[in-house]
């Protein structure tokens, strides 16, 4: 809830920092995550900051506009949606849901969608059905060349869940660019869904679902080589 954590210019550095530091605490503890928000501060860069904790945890994650009910009219909530998507513009995938804790409102539809993420986060493909499908995106676009030379995409696996990650084998393990691997990891949600979160090769996109590079019978290479 980071109705507790304000924005810098209204609290103390410390308290912020510790309030901070709770929430970290709490996110590695979870398996979902409902970052809550004053509907009527609306969000703010701190809330952004948390989101991103969040992400990078590889937690399912919920966004929760509280006191919805206080807002205003129509064009307000809009308003509000519209913000609120601009801040999370990095996490599109998280569903966003308007609710009155007090009222009641939107508590239902805030626990169905934790249900959903949970289930998205739990969920598994196939091998055999994840390579028909790559085969597809292949065709349809093939990884850009590096260096002059092809990048060739052997084989894709999910090797684990919570959250979803997947494994490919290329002959260059550093040969995709940070913009292919955001087209792999958007055409597996559109394709498989995974609301809530998803990691994609070599490093966690901006969205939900890992990638990793392996070449050959190597061990598991990041994509940007480090180990």
């Amino acid at each position: 809830d980071t109705a507790g954590i304000r924005r810098k210019a209204k609290i103390d550095a410390d308290v912020e920092k510790l309030a901070v530091t709770m929430a970290l605490s709490q996110i590695e503890r979870a398996n979902i995550v409902v970052l809550v928000i004053d509907a009527e501060l609306g969000p703010a860069e701190q809330d952004a900051r948390i989101a991103g904790m969040v992400e990078q945890a590889g937690r399912g994650l919920v966004i929760a506009l509280n006191k919805s009910d206080l807002v205003g009219n129509d064009a307000a909530k809009a308003r509000l949606r519209e913000l609120t998507k601009d801040t999370f513009h990095f996490l599109a995938w998280a569903p966003v849901v308007m609710l009155s804790a007090q009222r009641g409102d939107g508590v239902d539809r805030l626990l169905d969608l934790v249900d959903n993420v949970a289930r998205e986060h739990k969920k598994r493909i196939p091998t055999a059905q994840l390579n028909r499908f790559f085969a597809e995106v292949i065709e349809e676009m093939p990884p850009p060349l590096h260096h002059g030379r092809a990048v060739r995409i052997h084989y894709l696996t999910q090797a684990t869940t919570r959250p979803p990650t997947f494994v490919l084998w290329a002959n260059t393990p550093d040969g995709l660019a940070p913009s292919y691997k955001r087209f792999l990891a958007n055409r597996l949600r559109e394709r498989y869904g995974f609301k809530g979160e998803v990691r994609a090769v070599g490093d966690v996109l901006r969205e939900q679902a890992r990638f990793m590079v392996r070449c050959g019978m190597d061990a598991y290479m990041p994509s940007d080589g480090s180990t």
